[in-house]
Formats: C-alpha cells, sequence, structure tokens
C-alpha cells in the first residue's frame, strides 16, 4: 500500500511539473527540449528524494543568492532566489515523504521516537526565533527585515528539523556524506575550469564563497567521517582531497579556507583513529601542501579575471597581517563593519535596531546588508536578549556535539569538528538568513546525541529467529545470526 501511494504521488508530481514547465517555457521562450530535458531532470530528483531523502539535505546548507546551479546556461535566469526556493523545496519533499513513511510503517522508529528528549533543543531553537520576531516589530527596515523574517522561520526552521526526520541511521548518514562531497565535487571543478579559462557569464561571480563552504565542509567529512567501507573506495575519496582543495583555492573564499586549516590544526590529533581517513600527521601534511598550492599554484594557474581577484586579496591578506587596512577590499570592509556593529550595539545594546536594523543603523536605507558576523548582527538587531538564546542554544548544540565526539566508538565523532567549522564561517560572511547551516549541524548533534543515548548509534541488521527446537538441532557456526 505504501509503494502504491508513493508511486501515485510521484505520477501526480510529474504530471503537475511537465503542465508547469510547457507554461514557463511558453512566457520564458525556451525551447520545448530543454524543457522536457528539465522535466525528466526533475522527475529523478523526486525518485532520489524518496529513495535517498538525508541527500537532499546539501544543496539548501550554502545557496545563496549569488549561487550558480550546475545547469545549462539555457537555465541561469533561473539561479539566484530560486536555487534557495528550489532546495528548500526538494528538502520540504524529502521530510514530507520520510514522514509519511515514518506514519504508515508499523514498527519504529516513530516521530515520537525520533523526537524523544529533544524538547528543551527544540525549546531553545524556538525561543531565539520568537525573540528574532519581536525584534521586527522595531526595525527600520521593514522590507528587507520582513524577508528576512520570512526566510529564517521557514527555510532556517526547516534545516533546523529536518535532521530530527531524515537522519535515522547509518544510511542516512552515509546518503548525506556521499551527497556532500558529490556536489561539493562538481561545484569545485566548475571553479577549478573558470578560473583557468578566466571567464564569468554576467550573472557570475569570480568569489564563491558558498562553494567555498561547501567544498571545506566535504574535505572535512573525508578527513572526519569513514563512511565508505571498502579500500578501494578509501583510496578514491583520498584521491578527490586534491581536487576538492584546487577547488577551495579556485573559490576565492578566504573564509572558509582559514575556518578549514584552523579546524583541520584543532582537531588534527584529536580525531577517534578508528574512524578517521587519515592519520594526524598526514593531515598535518596535507594542510601544509594547501599552503604551499596557496603561494605557488594560482599565479600560474588562474587567469583573467581570477588571476587579478586573486593578486588583489592575496596583498590585502598581506595588508591585513601587519594591520593596515581600508574599506576597498572585502577583507577591510568587513572589519569596518565590525567596528560600525560595535558602535551600533553601544548605543542600543538591550532592545536592539530591530531585525534587518543593520541597514538602517550603517546605510540610512532600507536595503539588503549585514555586517557580515552573525554573533554582532544579532547582538545589534535583537538586543542582548536574542544575543543570549543565540549563545545559549549553541552551547546545548557543542555540548550534543561533544558528547557525541567522546562517545567511545567514534561513530559520531565528526559532527563536533563540523559544527566548530561551521560557526567559524559566520564570523566573516554571511547573515541569519545565510547561515542556515549552524541551525542544521545543531540539529545533527542532538540527533547524534539522541541516537548514542538511546543505544542506537550503530543500525544493527534483522536476525532471524532461532528455531523452537534449536537446543536439539544446531545450525553450522557460519549460519549464526
Amino acid at each position: 500500500m505504501l509503494k502504491g501511494l508513493i508511486g501515485f504521488l510521484l505520477c501526480a508530481a510529474a504530471a503537475l511539473l511537465v503542465i508547469v514547465g510547457l507554461g514557463e517555457a511558453a512566457d520564458l521562450g525556451i525551447q520545448p527540449v530543454w524543457v522536457f530535458l528539465e522535466v525528466i531532470l526533475l522527475a529523478c530528483l523526486l525518485i532520489g528524494v524518496v529513495k535517498f531523502p538525508a541527500a537532499f539535505a546539501v544543496p539548501i546548507l550554502f545557496a545563496s543568492r549569488q549561487m550558480v546551479l550546475p545547469i545549462p546556461r539555457q537555465f541561469h535566469e533561473l539561479s539566484g532566489l530560486t536555487a534557495i526556493r528550489l532546495g528548500a523545496g526538494l528538502l520540504a519533499l524529502a521530510v514530507f515523504f520520510r514522514l509519511l513513511k515514518l506514519s504508515i510503517r508499523g514498527h519504529s522508529p516513530s516521530l515520537g521516537d525520533l523526537l524523544r528528549n529533544q524538547g528543551k533543543r527544540i525549546t531553545t531553537f524556538a525561543l531565539f526565533a520568537v525573540l528574532v520576531t519581536l525584534s521586527y516589530l522595531h526595525t527600520p527596515s521593514p522590507v528587507y527585515g520582513g524577508r528576512k523574517l520570512l526566510s529564517f522561520l521557514t527555510v532556517g526552521a526547516l534545516t533546523f528539523l529536518a535532521p530530527f526526520v531524515l537522519l535515522n541511521g547509518e544510511r542516512d548518514f552515509r546518503d548525506f556524506a556521499m551527497a556532500a562531497v558529490g556536489l561539493a565535487l562538481l561545484e569545485g571543478t566548475g571553479r577549478i575550469i573558470a578560473g583557468s579559462h578566466g571567464t564569468f557569464g554576467a550573472r557570475e561571480e569570480v568569489t564563491h564563497i558558498g562553494v567555498g563552504q561547501l567544498v571545506g565542509m566535504a574535505i572535512l567529512l573525508i578527513l572526519n567521517y569513514k563512511f565508505v567501507e571498502g579500500r578501494w573506495a578509501r583510496y578514491l575519496l583520498i584521491l578527490c582531497l586534491p581536487c576538492l582543495a584546487a577547488g577551495l583555492i579556485a573559490s576565492e573564499a578566504r573564509g572558509p579556507l582559514f575556518s578549514l586549516l584552523l579546524v583541520l590544526g584543532a582537531f588534527a590529533f584529536t580525531r577517534r583513529a578508528k574512524m578517521s581517513l587519515i592519520s594526524p600527521r598526514t593531515a598535518v601534511l596535507g594542510v601544509a601542501l594547501v599552503v604551499t598550492a596557496l603561494v605557488i599554484v594560482p599565479g600560474r594557474w588562474f587567469h583573467g579575471e581570477a588571476a587579478d581577484k586573486y593578486r588583489v586579496k592575496s596583498q590585502e591578506t598581506v595588508d591585513l597581517l601587519h594591520g593596515s587596512y581600508t574599506d576597498q577590499g572585502s577583507g577591510g570592509r568587513r572589519l569596518v563593519f565590525f567596528d560600525s556593529a560595535l558602535a551600533g550595539i553601544a548605543e542600543k545594546p538591550v532592545a536592539g535596531w530591530g531585525l534587518g536594523g543593520w541597514a538602517g543603523y550603517y546605510y540610512h536605507s532600507d536595503r539588503w546588508s549585514y555586517p557580515h558576523n552573525l554573533f554582532l548582527e544579532v547582538w545589534l538587531e535583537e538586543g542582548i536578549f536574542g544575543f543570549a538564546a543565540l549563545l545559549a542554544f549553541l552551547t546545548i548544540g557543542f555540548k550534543a556535539a561533544k558528547k557525541a565526539f567522546d562517545e567511545p566508538s567514534g561513530r559520531f565523532a565528526f559532527v563536533l569538528p563540523m559544527l566548530a567549522y561551521c560557526v567559524l564561517l559566520t564570523t566573516s560572511s554571511g547573515d541569519i538568513d545565510d547561515n542556515r547551516f549552524v541551525w542544521f549541524w545543531c540539529g545533527v548533534a542532538f540527533v547524534a546525541s539522541r541516537m548514542i543515548a538511546s543505544g542506537f548509534s550503530k543500525e544493527q541488521p534483522q536476525q532471524e529467529p532461532a528455531p523452537v527446537n534449536a537446543s536439539i538441532r544446531k545450525s553450522p557456526s557460519w549460519l549464526a545470526g
């Protein structure tokens, strides 16, 4: 009955996609062949949503208004905000079908089992969301603040709650990790090709922070989570590391790079050896190779706009290390934003300036802008109470991740470095809307903690019941279990 219901829903969704796709093609003047290819792709995505729902938590994590999807140029006008909507829609479908499966199944885990002992953690996030909502009542930027609030309460809440439903066992975690590595390879390779050619489309950016963040997450997953068992599969993952490192460099985003180096250095000698892909000494050597590649390779590899951007950023990084900066470069501009945010906090430390109030305070206009630091942004806009709620939420998130890290098997030890990496990312880029990956990994930490506490840290295969007369007829030893 379950298969029949899901099949009917898939057919209905496919028919709806055909109708919508033809209508959109007529409006945009797109060739029909591209419409049918799009419909086929979306139909495959729907099937994947049912079979591998955890994998569809990846695309939304680092999607941004500037993200360029790996799609044909005929559909480039569908990128930008559509990337967020498409990613959120796929994740919502994955959650829906998983909930449908759980509701129809007659055995555990039920939805109640998945949310058991999570009340305090979910309540803390809800309290933070309430304070964010209340801050909108006195914002000087109602348009930007309204869009920000809507996105946080829908997409942000979805990414936080999705792990509770989608990550029910080792297979789900493996699906997520493999999807993250695959998408990172695809996006990273695209940045490598674009940087080597030195040409970018009218709607493409030379610097792509989202791709850099995704690639950094994939590298950490490979190094800290043994989600493949075969020897040749592990060798293949190791061979992926140089390509991912090159993709990270090609994204020309310093925040993800420096955050990754800090986390690799901090956890190089504290990881659970049995659950790590390579040894700590090899990891440190890899970090040294990445730094060396940063100094030597891009000068010969980048061309055109990519080479110009790399030279500017390299010189600015050297200037920042010497303590001199201006607001002309992106790094110096962030420091100017930080100084202004601290001044704004000093003016209204308790109530804050309201959601989206940074734009009203700094630019005196209702526009899309933020100080590029989650902690300064929350204190400036939501005040001391919102800031305290954020710290409380992150504190219980790190406690859960630390519990997973200290668990003897080390099966979920990767959660702590991943959460640390994501929090570091928020100190140099993004706003409360873009930093949805923090809410997601806090949710993953809570799920891992619950699985450890309930004794389901590893899925056990179902065993055949022993025969009634087992004491008389004993099976051969190789059939036992």
